[in-house]
Parts: C-alpha cells; sequence; structure tokens
C-alpha cells in the first residue's frame, strides 16, 4: 500500500504545478487575495461535486469541525503573510524560505507525531532543498533581505507547516473530501470580510474566472486531496519530501507549453532535488525487501 501514497504525494506535486501556470497569468490583472478567494469559491464546488461522486455523504463531527477551522485559519493566514512578505522582500528569498518548510514540517512531525527519521530522510531533505536554491540561483544575485520581510515568510512558512501536521493528525478520523469541502468554505468566510472584497471579486472578468476555475480544480481542490490522501497510507516526512517534485514538474510544463529550453541551472538543480528525494526513499524501498525476504525466509 505503500506505491499508493507515493503516487498520491507525486499526483499532488504535479497538480500544483499546474496550478502555477493559470495563477501566475491570472494574478497580473487581478489582486492575489481576490484571485485566492475565487479559487476558493470555485474548489468548495469541486469538492462537492467530489463527495457526490464518491457517493459520500458530508460526515460533520467536532473532530472535522475544529480541524477545519484550524486549517482554515492557519491557510488564510499563511497567505496574508506571505503577501507581507512578497511586498519587502524580492520574490525568490520569500520563495526560499517558505520551500524551507520542508525541514520544519519533518523537525514538527518528529516532535508532535512521534515518525520515526533515520538520517536519510534528514540528508535526503537537505540535498533537496539545496537543489532548490541551487534552481534559484541566489548564489549569484545580489538581493535586498529586509529583516521584516523574512520574519513574515518564516510565519507563512509555519503556518503551512502547522496545518499539514494538524490534517496528519486527524486524517484518519475525517473524509479528505469533507474536511477540504470545509476549510475552503471558511476560508473564503474569513476572506470575505475584508471591506471591499466581495465587490473586487463580483468585478472579475470571465477570462479571470476561467483562469480562477483552472487554478481552482488543480490547486485547493486536486493538489491538497491527493496530499491529504497520501497522508493516509504514508508519514508526512515522506509525503512533503515528495513535494520537492512540483519545481521539477513546473519547469517540464512550462516547456511543452511555451517552448522555453531549461538553462544549465535549472538541469543541475533539477537533478540535485531527484537525489535528494531518492536518497531516503532507496533506503525505504530497500528495507522492505530486505523485511519481506526475512518473512518469506521464516
Amino acid at each position: 500500500m505503500q506505491w499508493i501514497g507515493f503516487l498520491f504525494a507525486t499526483l499532488g506535486a504535479l497538480s500544483a504545478a499546474l496550478f502555477f501556470i493559470p495563477y501566475k497569468q491570472a494574478v497580473q490583472s487581478v489582486a492575489p487575495e481576490i484571485f485566492v478567494m475565487a479559487m476558493y469559491l470555485l474548489s468548495a464546488g469541486f469538492s462537492s461535486i467530489g463527495l457526490q461522486f464518491n457517493q459520500q455523504k458530508l460526515r460533520l463531527n467536532r473532530v472535522t469541525c475544529w480541524a477545519a477551522l484550524g486549517f482554515a485559519f492557519l491557510s488564510v493566514f499563511g497567505n496574508y503573510a506571505v503577501g507581507r512578505s512578497l511586498s519587502l522582500l524580492d520574490p525568490a528569498i520569500t520563495v526560499v524560505v517558505l520551500r524551507s518548510q520542508i525541514l520544519l514540517i519533518i523537525f514538527l512531525s518528529w516532535i508532535f507525531l512521534k515518525e520515526a527519521l533515520n538520517q536519510f530522510f534528514w540528508i535526503g531533505a537537505l540535498v533537496a532543498l539545496s537543489g532548490f536554491l541551487y534552481m534559484n540561483n541566489l548564489g549569484q544575485k545580489q538581493l535586498y533581505a529586509d529583516t521584516s520581510g523574512i520574519f513574515w515568510a518564516l510565519i507563512a512558512a509555519f503556518c503551512f507547516s502547522l496545518s499539514q501536521i494538524l490534517m496528519k493528525r486527524v486524517i484518519r478520523q475525517v473524509q479528505p473530501l469533507t474536511i477540504n469541502l470545509l476549510r475552503l468554505l471558511l476560508g473564503f468566510s474569513m476572506m470575505a470580510l475584508i471591506p471591499g472584497s466581495l465587490q473586487a471579486l463580483l468585478e472579475m472578468t470571465a477570462t479571470q474566472w476561467g483562469l480562477a476555475l483552472l487554478a481552482a480544480f488543480f490547486g485547493p481542490f486536486a493538489s491538497r486531496t491527493f496530499q491529504l490522501y497520501s497522508f493516509k497510507v504514508i508519514p508526512i516526512s515522506q509525503a512533503v519530501l515528495l513535494s520537492m517534485l512540483t519545481p521539477i514538474f513546473t519547469g517540464l510544463i512550462t516547456w511543452y507549453l511555451y517552448q522555453t529550453s531549461p538553462t544549465q541551472t535549472q538541469l543541475i538543480g533539477s537533478s540535485i532535488i531527484l537525489a535528494g528525494i531518492a536518497l531516503p526513499l532507496s533506503y525505504l524501498c530497500l528495507q522492505n525487501f530486505s523485511f519481506s525476504r526475512l518473512a518469506k525466509a521464516r
């Protein structure tokens, strides 16, 4: 069953990569927070359809409601912190600080979820993160780093990390589609409290709504749902490590759609990320193979 968890996590990374294409195009003409509201609303519709398609009833309990509320708050506040960070920092620095959440999630899963981690996971995570840094070519850029901007980026990384730990903690007690639907509706309601947000939402053009539809399907709906289902099968440390495939998938999709050849830096960085992911997963496969041979010998 472990391979199913790997498949879900990989599909989540691929969906996240597909999400960035319409999102990047849309935010050139509409405020990011308004576009996120539109995505939340449309994604809630996709989650409702998913529940009907799977013939699942909306199952509400205390755990589901409290977890959805916490998930929604952490998502909304995390996105707010990202916006504050981007207003103070070069986007490349913000993205790198956010990506460092991979180490934070692994550490928090060790503390709160008592997940057993060996040295290969820490080494693999550091190698994958170094590949991401190399892809962003930060070593050859002179970037201004505002302390407040880094602080807001760290807050965002902590919010996103904590939300994933929360989901892993309760995932066996809730329906993934139900909790995703609730957190989207709650998140939309929270953002709707911002003065003028609903009016701006109604002023979006048909093209912007079309982009929001695509982004909503691949982002808050598909990517998050695949991630939640992966949490049911594999440890969060393994799922979050596979999420590092997103920038590689993004590069491949961009190359296919826009015929832009990847640079040498991107190719080397992608290879480093893949090596970082392969290290702990190869160890797991060898370990499982040894256990199966031992069981057969008995």
